[in-house]
Order: structure tokens, then C-alpha cells, then sequence
């Protein structure tokens, strides 16, 4: 009889605030990965949930191939029963409280990755509960990076100097929450950008595809598309260091995306990317009233074929939205009451 091989996956976790995500995290991330097939990476902090949307987006943007985790208010909603530890909190509270999420998310661990003291106890917790569970450390002397997430948040000054530039980037600029507003050709999108950032006295970032379409009469190239979105982006995060509470945001990189595909049957892979960017709202505006045309739009059925589009995108991707319907006040008073509840 022939033996037949079974290869025996490996399983990882990393459990950290990561507020912020600096390189010493990120090269114990990667170490991970040379020694596990399957890596968790499990955040969660009871000082800072405010930065969780920001959290999440630095673990998938930087790491893809892991699992992220980040507890954030929605998520602990679902888990009523589970009590979020202060971070003050003995290790054998904290330990048991990843033990409840690790139950709950279904992710069996065998190894864990650290480069603090408290690792060899946090393994030998999680071997009496479930199976016998490895610490392996790196650079548990911090010499190869000499710094934490605490004090670059006391003094971020040092910032520059042990974050990527893309946390750096979001690290210093205020906390505000970007709305995405999306939807087909003559939704409103610009006019409810507009009245919302009068409605909360705040700015929009305006649309730069339509501005560069008009600059070019029309006549787009695909190289365009890309520079839309980067164009976009940099919109955005320069506005951010102006705006109060939101900025909203009329479109986003993702209707960038639709039009590459549109247009071009193509999409750069650069763009790919850019449109896996996260907004802390999401709203989709139905095309429910007349159509019109100022010159620069192709039709009520080519509208109807975006909204599909991207209300089957934004299922597909997991992005919670809310649909607008009616006029453009009814739309207003639907977001008001969707962030001021």
C-alpha cells in the first residue's frame, strides 16, 4: 500500500495595537511569513478604535496575503458577549480575550510571532486551551529597530523616520473620516458633495476625471485613468489637512476602475490597487430620477449599467453602503441620518 504525504499547514498570529503600523511591525510580519503557510494578524486596542479603519487599511494595503483582523465597534457589536479588555488589563485577561476571538473567527493557531516578553506566556496560555502553540521571537531586544508605536505617538517628531511612507502619510494628517459618494452619470453626486460639506461645514473633494475630461475635449487616453485616480488620492489628502470631521468625497478610484474597463476593456495594474481604497462611509446614489445631459454624458442606459456595476462591486468587495434614494434634500437628510446616529 502506498503511504500518501499530507503537508501540514502551518498557522501563525501576530496580536498587536499596530496604532501605528511602523517598521518594526512590519519586519516582524515578514519574518512571520517565512515560518507560517497561514498568518493572522489581529488587532485591537480599547484607546484608539477611532484609528481602526486606518489600522486595517495599512495591514491589507502592506501585508495582502495575511489575514486581518482589526476589532473595530462594528465588529465587537456582533460579539455582544465578548467584553473588550481595557489596555491596562492583566496579559491573562488579554489572553483569554484572543482566545474568545480566535473561537469566534475559527483560526487555530500553532505558532505566534512577537518581539515582546510577554510572547512565551501568551503561547503556553493558548497550548493549555486548544493544542500546544510555539512563541518564536524576533528581535525581542529591539536592536535592529529601537523603537514602539508608543513613543513615535509621543513623540512624532521620530515619525518619519520608522514609519512607510503611506503611514506616515496618514499617521500626520488629522483624523478625519473620507465619505465616498458613488453612482452612475447624472445621480447628483456633485451637487449632494457640495450641499453636505455646506451641511457640516467642511470641504468635498471634487471630481478630477471630469475636470481632466473636459481639459481634453473628450478625448481621454488609458494612461489617463490612472493618473485620475493618483490625482484623486492626492486630492483627498491634501483637502483632509483643511477638513472638519468629513470630507466628502465625489467619487472615487473605484469609478476610475469602471471607466478603464468602459472605455478600454483594460485596467493598469497600479489602478487595481488604488481602487481597494476604504472610506469610512460608503454611499451609492440610485438613479431614480430624470436623466440629463450637459454634454459630456452618454445616456440613461449607460447610468443604469453603472450603478449595477458598482453596487455588484461594492457586494462583491464586502464594502457596507447605503443607497440614496429621492431628491437631493431626501439625500441629504439620509446621510445626516446615517452619521449622526
Amino acid at each position: 500500500m502506498r503511504q500518501r504525504a499530507f503537508l501540514m499547514l502551518r498557522y501563525g498570529l501576530i496580536v498587536g495595537k499596530f496604532a501605528p503600523l511602523h517598521l518594526g511591525h512590519e519586519a516582524l510580519i515578514n519574518f512571520a511569513r517565512q515560518h507560517c503557510d497561514q498568518l493572522l494578524l489581529l488587532s485591537y486596542t480599547s484607546q484608539v478604535l477611532s484609528h481602526s479603519t486606518l489600522r486595517r487599511q495599512w495591514l491589507k494595503a502592506a501585508f495582502p496575503w495575511a489575514q486581518v483582523c482589526v476589532l473595530d465597534a462594528a465588529r465587537l457589536a456582533s460579539w455582544p458577549e465578548l467584553q473588550l479588555p481595557d489596555d491596562c488589563a492583566s496579559d491573562n485577561v488579554q489572553r483569554e480575550f484572543v482566545r474568545q476571538v480566535l473561537l469566534r473567527l475559527g483560526f487555530r493557531p500553532d505558532r505566534v510571532f512577537s518581539s515582546e516578553s510577554y510572547g512565551p506566556g501568551f503561547a503556553a496560555y493558548l497550548s493549555t486551551a486548544t493544542h500546544p502553540v510555539q512563541h518564536i521571537a524576533f528581535d525581542p531586544d529591539r536592536q535592529q529597530f529601537p523603537i514602539s508605536a508608543t513613543q513615535i505617538r509621543n513623540n512624532p517628531q521620530q515619525a518619519k523616520q520608522w514609519l512607510s511612507a503611506r503611514v506616515y502619510q496618514d499617521f500626520m494628517l488629522p483624523d478625519i473620516q473620507r465619505i465616498a459618494l458613488l453612482g452612475g452619470e447624472s445621480s447628483g453626486k456633485s451637487t449632494l458633495a457640495k450641499r453636505l460639506a455646506d451641511e457640516f461645514a467642511t470641504l468635498y473633494a471634487a471630481e478630477y476625471g471630469r475636470e481632466l475630461w473636459q481639459a481634453k475635449d473628450g478625448q481621454l487616453e488609458y494612461a489617463d485613468l490612472l493618473v485620475i485616480a493618483q490625482t484623486q488620492i492626492q486630492r483627498e489628502q491634501q483637502l483632509q489637512t483643511q477638513a472638519r470631521q468629513y470630507l466628502f468625497c465625489d467619487t472615487t478610484p473605484l469609478s476610475t476602475l469602471f471607466y478603464s474597463q468602459a472605455m478600454f476593456a483594460k485596467v493598469n495594474p497600479q489602478l487595481l490597487q488604488l481602487a481597494q481604497r476604504t472610506y469610512s462611509f460608503t454611499f451609492l446614489l440610485a438613479p431614480d430620477f430624470a436623466f440629463v445631459q450637459d454634454g459630456t454624458r452618454q445616456g440613461d442606459a449607460f447610468r443604469q449599467r453603472q450603478h449595477l456595476w458598482h453596487e455588484q462591486q461594492l457586494i462583491k468587495r464586502g464594502v457596507a453602503y447605503t443607497l440614496l434614494t429621492g431628491t437631493i434634500a431626501q439625500r441629504v437628510q439620509q446621510v445626516i441620518a446615517v452619521l449622526r446616529m
